[in-house]
């Protein structure tokens, strides 16, 4: 079995992208050197498919992971389409989620594959139409029936936490995506999963896949993957199972992960003759 990396999965928020959700330049030619070079690079994010315009520099085609792993479709320029493979949550599920969240003031948001919703606008909203720029609708919540509801975004502050959310919804997954920024996804379902299932249509085994990431959901993946790399501002958590650590987001710390993969790939005849 080969022991090269021909697919890296990568992040975008605080990983691909820098705080101000821009590429920096050596990041766009790492992602492009490495296509050029024959391996799959593919996002697997917490965005939405709407929320992809931002890396349409890198020029990636193929698999997109979406809503952490809820969604996985095509990646054409900067539109995800394509036959999708999606894991929506329970409406009723999404009803009770949705007005417990209201009552704990955690702001709540939901999304389907093509819109955002929420009962009011509020910070959490605001925070994600200038970090995606998805405008979301104002809906009841008797209009969540019917919808297939892939994932509900809370935003935790001071005093508001989503930990007793978590005791009542044990058929659920409660996952953090950023500082403050709790998922709510059917259970099971997880970024791991879907690249997992990417990985196989490429004819590939997990040794053969990188994955590089910053947040506590990304551990699964990085843990699951030939070689897990964690930027330099990730949360402990996921510097704890990664294989290296390398620079932050501003630093173009996606660049230098792409570097030492490179290398890993010059070394692999190495390191097979070394297992003999």
């Amino acid at each position: 079995m080969s022991t090269k990396i021909r697919m890296i999965a990568i992040d975008l928020d605080h990983t691909t992208l820098t705080d101000d959700h821009r590429l920096l330049p050596e990041v766009v030619e790492a992602v492009r050197s490495a296509r050029r070079s024959g391996i799959h690079v593919v996002p697997a994010t917490a965005r939405s498919p709407q929320g992809l315009h931002v890396i349409s520099d890198l020029g990636i085609t193929g698999p997109v992971v979406c809503f952490n792993g809820a969604w996985t479709g095509t990646l054409t320029s900067s539109i995800a389409t394509g036959e999708a493979l999606s894991h929506p949550l329970e409406s009723e599920d999404v009803v009770n989620v949705v007005a417990a969240a209201e009552k704990l003031g955690l702001n709540p948001c939901w999304y389907t594959s093509e819109c955002m919703y929420t009962l009011h606008h509020g910070a959490l909203v605001d925070r994600e139409t200038r970090s995606t720029g998805v405008t979301a609708e104002v809906v009841g919540l008797n209009e969540i029936i019917g919808h297939e509801v892939l994932k509900v975004l809370l935003l935790e502050s001071s005093g508001c936490s989503a930990d007793s959310l978590v005791d009542q919804f044990k058929s659920l997954s409660f996952v953090y995506s950023g500082k403050a920024l709790v998922e709510v996804i059917s259970k099971g379902v997880s970024k791991k999963m879907a690249l997992a299932r990417v990985a196989e249509k490429f004819g590939l085994d997990f040794s053969e896949v990188a994955m590089v990431g910053d947040s506590e959901n990304d551990i699964e993946a990085i843990q699951w993957a030939g070689l897990g790399i964690a930027m330099g501002n990730a949360v402990p958590s996921v510097m704890a199972v990664a294989d290296m650590t390398v620079g932050t987001n501003e630093d173009a710390g996606l660049a230098q992960a792409f570097s030492h993969i490179a290398l890993y790939n010059e070394t692999a005849i190495t390191r097979i003759r070394s297992k003999r």
